[in-house]
Parts: C-alpha cells; sequence; structure tokens
C-alpha cells in the first residue's frame, strides 16, 4: 500500500519540480527578449518635405543613457524606413516600409547584419539636420532621444533592390 501512495507523491514533486524549473527558463528567456527589444523602441515620424527622393523624419529613440550617437539615431531612421514605416504627423503623410514584408529582417540576416554593423553601409543614406538633435527626460532612467533626418530614401531602395533583398516597383506582384 505504501508503494501506490508513494509513486503518486513522486511523481507529483516530479511534475512540480519540472514546473519550477520550465517557469524559471521561460521567465529567463522572456527576460532576455525584453532586453534585446530594448533597442527597437524608437519612432520614426513625418517631419516635413524633403528634397525629392528623401523622407525628412524626426526621431526618437527610447534609451535608459542620456547619450546616444549621432550613427545610432542614423541607423534607427534607417531601419525605420526599412521595416516600420513612417507615421504620418500634421505635416505630412505617413510611408509604408520599404520591406513589403516582417520577414525580409530575418530571411537577410547576414546582409543586415553587415549593412548596420560590420559595413555601416546605413551611414551613406541619412543625414542629421543640424541643430535637432533633442533629449527629454521620461523617467528617472529613461530618455527619449531625437533628431531630425534626412534619409535617401530613392537610393536605399535602389541599393536594396540591387542587392536582392526587396522586389523592384517595376516587378509584378
Amino acid at each position: 500500500m505504501k508503494k501506490v501512495l508513494l509513486k503518486p507523491v513522486h511523481c507529483v514533486t516530479t511534475v512540480l519540480s519540472s514546473l519550477i524549473i520550465l517557469l524559471f527558463l521561460s521567465t529567463s528567456l522572456c527576460a532576455q527578449n525584453v532586453e534585446q527589444n530594448i533597442d527597437r523602441r524608437y519612432d520614426v515620424i513625418c517631419e516635413g518635405n524633403g528634397v525629392e527622393g528623401t523622407y525628412l523624419v524626426r526621431v526618437w529613440v527610447y534609451a535608459n543613457k542620456q547619450n546616444l550617437k549621432p550613427e545610432q539615431i542614423r541607423k534607427y531612421a534607417i531601419h525605420g524606413v526599412i521595416f516600420k514605416g513612417v507615421t504620418g504627423s500634421s505635416k505630412c503623410n505617413g510611408q509604408k516600409p520599404l520591406a513589403k514584408s516582417l520577414s525580409v529582417e530575418e530571411e537577410n540576416e547576414k546582409y543586415f547584419d553587415e549593412f548596420f554593423e560590420k559595413k555601416n553601409a546605413y551611414l551613406n543614406f541619412a543625414t542629421i539636420v543640424e541643430g535637432t538633435f533633442e533629449r527629454v527626460k521620461v523617467t528617472k532612467r529613461q530618455y527619449k532621444i531625437g533628431a531630425v533626418v534626412s534619409v535617401s530614401k530613392d537610393q536605399l531602395r535602389k541599393q536594396l533592390e540591387t542587392d536582392g533583398v526587396i522586389r523592384g516597383l517595376s516587378t509584378g506582384f
């Protein structure tokens, strides 16, 4: 009789232990994802009309540091134009992202790794407008850092099409 009672208790203990371990692991994984996505917290808002073939956008990056390099703001501007699109404002209409699918970044991970990190090719397509850099303290440890950026969207589209990352406008549906 004791053997029968021990098996269910042992099973419950094993299942409970497994659930605790699983809960711990899933919490750790979620925490890692949140940390990685902090860098993805940014907004790209239409700021006005730029020279033909360009977008004039205001980029706001949410960061835990009050200092952000200008190259990083340019990076977010380009990333936003490619993957998020530009949010409309009272000054101008929004724009759809150059990449038609969210999976483009994952499918071309190596390309974008080099584009944004190793070769810094994105710097060729964005320029910060002088005198537009702003820093706003949002909370005790968080800042909203922004600037107006001119993005050469036509040149950027052409480069991405040439590299086979996005489809050209002239290709069929």
